[in-house]
């Protein structure tokens, strides 16, 4: 049989779900691990994709996504953040921001470099290595609150280097970049003639200070920006991401969603606009809940012996150290697995240098879970 094509000698199985197969079928099994929230979607979003089944909502919009919903986005961004995207020509719906950064690589990347952040989300590599592009991993050190090293930043750039991705709040390390992180990225950027390409899905997961979109800082006509309603709303499995960015940059993303998913389902963009539009009560209630889970949750883990965690700003994550362990990172979470019946995910699968040391452990579960989740953990690392 022909063997597949070579691009794919090179990319990495997630380790998440390696992670999650070897906890299959153990009874009583805590995940600290799955990158969603634990709530449910608001019933008045669910309730605008019912009706527009009812109403035979079910056939193909445009390929960038129906231009009431493209709008809606744009005004929630220019009402948000000051920024000024056209709905006709500088946003497209992806199903999901997975299939966003995937587009945004094939559209952009062949035989380039692409900086992506250490630790980052473990997707970033692989989106680059199916473009045939290569990965090139910029440090953000725990000395510096996982903020990117801006002097190595500049000087991995090369002849071939055509963007740098970032993240903020982070997955897995909850940091929020700050205003002089960002203006540093994007004086780089504009040095160096790069497109930046900003993941912002956990943007209304912030619990101290705010969410800066690189976009308002000057750069906004080489800014890719990918965002969601995954995570805001509840929505991980409607997969409904979206780009905005310059009309010319909107329309080489837009030719390679059409060719991977033609467009969004039809449905789920009734749902979106509703979320948009509707209530945000969720959002807050979310918001609180998760503040409290990481005060809880943090302060609980750094009285642990040989364990130091950073508070996270954002996100949902904690990424602990647990270096003093003498384990390596995966040794420590199968260990949790066997020994704690507990879920966590390896820090080197964000990145082998500074992600290595560390594992990633959502606070997206109930209390209970949490509070028992640590019980455990003690016990098993008090041996």
């Amino acid at each position: 049989m022909k063997p597949p094509a070579t691009r794919m000698k090179d990319i990495n199985p997630s380790l998440i779900r390696r992670l999650f197969d070897l906890a299959q079928g153990i009874e009583g099994i805590i995940s600290l691990g799955i990158g969603e929230p634990d709530f449910d979607t608001p019933e008045h979003i669910k309730n605008a994709a019912k009706q527009a089944l009812d109403d035979n909502f079910t056939h193909y919009t445009p390929v960038p996504g129906t231009l009431e919903l493209r709008v809606a986005i744009a005004d929630y961004l220019n009402e948000a953040y000051g920024l000024d995207y056209k709905p006709e020509s500088e946003i497209v719906l992806t199903c999901g921001a997975t299939e966003a950064l995937h587009d945004i690589m094939l559209a952009y990347v062949k035989g380039d470099e692409v900086l992506v952040p250490d630790p980052g989300f473990l997707g970033y590599p692989e989106y680059v290595r199916m473009a045939e592009g290569k990965p090139v991993w910029y440090p953000c050190p725990e000395k510096n609150g996982f903020q990117p090293d801006l002097d190595t930043l500049n000087e991995l750039v090369t002849k071939k280097t055509v963007m740098i991705i970032i993240n903020s709040p982070c997955n897995p390390t909850g940091a929020v970049f700050e205003r002089k992180t960002l203006e540093g990225i994007a004086e780089i950027a504009i040095d160096n003639d790069l497109l930046i390409v900003t993941d912002e899905v956990y943007e209304k997961f912030i619990y101290e200070g705010k969410h800066i979109p690189i976009a308002s800082l000057g750069v906004a006509d080489r800014t890719i920006l990918v965002n969601g309603f995954s995570k805001t709303f509840s929505m991980t499995g409607w997969r409904l991401g979206y780009i905005c960015g310059d009309a010319e940059v909107i329309n080489a993303v837009n030719i390679a969603h059409m060719f991977t998913t033609v467009t969004t389902p039809s449905f789920a963009q009734k749902a979106a606009l509703t979320a948009l539009k509707g209530p945000k009560e969720s959002i807050k209630e979310m918001k609180d809940e998760y503040r409290w889970r990481r005060d809880f949750f943090v302060k609980e883990l750094n009285t642990i012996e040989n364990i130091s965690c950073i508070i996270p700003n954002g996100a949902f994550y904690a990424f602990p150290n647990i270096s003093a362990f003498g384990k390596t990172s995966v040794e420590f979470s199968e260990y949790l697995i066997e020994k704690a019946k507990v879920v966590t995910v390896p820090g080197n699968a964000f990145g082998s240098n500074i992600g290595e040391g560390h594992v990633r452990m959502s606070y997206a579960c109930t209390r209970e879970n949490l509070k028992e989740a640590l019980s455990r953990i003690k016990d098993v690392l008090s041996i």
